[in-house]
């Protein structure tokens, strides 16, 4: 059994039944509002800006143009720019304490109920510029944005083993074959 966010008792999952845990946070999205508790642990902390030139904008396209408009950082006061970064990197630590205690608590289920998991871990909303072209967002078609992860955890260290980095490009279509194929091969394993 488990409190909804909203204090309403619930009960939990079927421990005889596969079962599949979809779980998204909107983070960093915008507005990048961090907790009290994680802003004070980057308080003291000072980046470095990228540098940006508005040169560098006569070699982009009208949109991109645009997007810069829209998402100006270069404008910003030195101590502005900090406190956005700061921000930015204690949006993330709430979200990986959010994302860690939600997987802690699912290794715990899956090994009460005494069942294998597999948890992917798929960071894939774009990276997020923190001054690079003189903006403070995402969604441009820039370096930053281009690179995402994806992590795979599993009970079963012989399909899926500990330390293994493959430095790939992933299509993130093809992750329904491999729950499916994974889902199949769990529930399989149980008929034997």
């Amino acid at each position: 059994n488990y409190t909804t966010s909203w204090g309403r008792e619930l009960p939990g999952p079927p421990t005889d039944k596969p079962l599949m845990v979809h779980l998204g946070y909107h983070f960093p999205h915008t507005p990048v509002l961090p907790s009290e508790e994680f802003r004070d642990q980057f308080a003291d902390r000072t980046y470095r800006v990228p540098d940006f030139s508005e040169d560098e904008l006569e070699a982009l396209p009208p949109q991109l143009v645009s997007l810069h408009e829209k998402m100006n950082f270069s404008g910003m006061k030195p101590e502005e720019k900090q406190q956005a970064i700061r921000d930015y990197y204690a949006f993330c630590a709430m979200g990986d304490s959010l994302v860690g205690r939600a997987v802690d608590a699912f290794k715990a289920f899956s090994t009460k109920s005494g069942r294998d998991f597999l948890i992917l871990y798929v960071i894939g909303d774009h990276g997020w510029h923190l001054g690079e072209q003189g903006i403070e967002a995402k969604f441009g078609p820039y370096d930053m944005s281009n690179h995402c992860a994806v992590i795979a955890v599993s009970s079963d260290k012989k399909t899926w083993p500990a330390g293994k980095v493959c430095h790939k490009f992933v299509e993130y279509v093809d992750f329904a074959p491999t729950i499916l194929r994974m889902a199949s091969s769990c529930s399989q394993a149980r008929r034997l």
